[in-house]
C-alpha cells in the first residue's frame, strides 16, 4: 500500500492532471461531449485525486446528482500505481462526497478492459448493457406523409424544452443534464425537433464525421408514442443524413428497450456486437 494521500481537486491541479490523462494508459473518459479538460474546468467539484508523497497517481471524477445519480466520468492510474491501492480509495471518496449531496446511485460504463479487475472489489451489480446498432443502406421504407408532423432545427433557447422532453421520456440514469444538452447542441452538426400540431413532442441530435453519422439522443414523449411519431422523427434524421453523403450510421440503446430496437430493425438496423456494459452502485448502502 503506498503512502497514499485522497485530496478534492483544485483548478491549480488542472495541467497536472491533464499531464496524468496524456502519459498513461489506464484511463476512462465517459462517452459524452466534454473533454477531460472541460469537465474540469465546468465540474471540479466532483475531482478527487491521489498523491503519493507529492506526485499525482490517480484522479476520477463523477457527475453532478442528477435525480439522486451519477456518473463516473473521468478516471486516470499512473502506469506504474497498483490498481486496487489507488482506485480503491478515490472510489471510497466519490461515493461519501455523493452521499454529502444526497445522490444515491452511481454508474459506471464499462468501456476499459482494465478497469475489469477492480469491479469486483468495487461491489458494483451488473445494472444494464448499451447495445450498438449499425446501418449501412441508401433505401428507406416508405413513410406516410402527415401533414400534423414538422420538423426543425434546434436552437440553444431550445434547450429547456429538450430537456423537458428527454427527462419525461427516460428514467435515472439515463437522463441528460441540461448543461450536457447545451454542450450537445453547441457542438451536434444536427439537432432538431418534431412537432405534433405545433406542440413539441420529441428530438434528435446527431453527430457526423466525414461519411458516418450517429445518432446520439432521439426521444418522444411518453404521451405521444405509438402514434408513429418516433419513427417520423427518425425517418427525417436518416433522410438528412443521406442527402449529405452520409449512409453508415450507428445508435446506442439500452438491451430492454425492446420498443426502440423494434423501430431500428423496421429501418435496417442490425447489432454490431460492440455491446458495452453498465454498472451501478447503491450508495444507500455502505460500499
Amino acid at each position: 500500500m503506498p503512502d497514499l494521500t485522497i485530496t478534492p481537486y483544485e483548478r491549480r491541479h488542472q495541467q497536472t492532471v491533464l499531464e496524468l490523462f496524456f502519459y498513461n494508459r489506464r484511463t476512462h473518459t465517459h462517452l459524452d461531449w466534454y473533454k477531460a479538460d472541460a469537465w474540469l474546468e465546468m465540474f471540479p467539484e466532483g475531482v478527487w485525486l491521489a498523491w503519493e508523497h507529492n506526485r499525482l497517481i490517480g484522479c476520477m471524477a463523477v457527475s453532478p446528482p442528477l435525480n439522486g445519480t451519477s456518473w463516473l466520468r473521468l478516471a486516470a492510474l499512473e502506469n506504474a500505481a497498483d490498481i486496487a491501492d489507488v482506485f480503491i480509495p478515490l472510489w471510497q471518496a466519490v461515493c461519501a462526497g455523493l452521499r454529502e449531496s444526497g445522490a444515491k446511485h452511481v454508474y459506471i460504463l464499462l468501456l476499459h478492459l482494465w478497469m475489469d479487475e477492480i469491479f469486483p472489489l468495487l461491489q458494483l451489480q451488473a445494472h444494464e448493457d448499451v447495445v450498438t446498432l449499425y446501418r449501412k443502406s441508401l433505401v428507406l421504407p416508405p413513410m406516410s406523409d402527415n401533414p400534423l408532423h414538422t420538423t426543425r432545427d434546434v436552437y440553444l433557447e431550445d434547450v429547456p424544452l429538450l430537456v423537458r422532453i428527454d427527462h419525461a421520456a427516460f428514467i435515472p440514469p439515463w437522463q441528460m443534464p441540461i448543461e450536457d444538452m447545451r454542450q450537445a447542441v453547441r457542438l451536434a452538426p444536427s439537432a432538431t425537433i418534431l412537432s405534433q400540431e405545433g406542440e413539441a413532442v420529441g428530438y434528435q441530435i446527431s453527430t457526423r464525421h466525414q461519411t458516418a453519422g450517429h445518432l446520439a439522443r432521439i426521444a418522444v414523449l411518453p404521451s405521444a408514442q405509438g402514434h408513429g411519431l418516433g419513427a417520423a422523427l427518425l425517418d427525417d434524421t436518416l433522410r438528412r443524413f443521406l442527402r449529405r453523403g452520409v449512409r453508415a450510421i450507428t445508435v446506442n440503446t439500452q438491451a430492454s428497450n425492446e420498443t426502440s430496437q423494434r423501430l431500428y430493425k423496421k429501418y435496417e438496423f442490425h447489432r454490431n456486437g460492440f455491446d458495452l456494459r453498465v454498472f451501478g452502485a447503491d450508495l444507500t448502502t455502505k460500499i
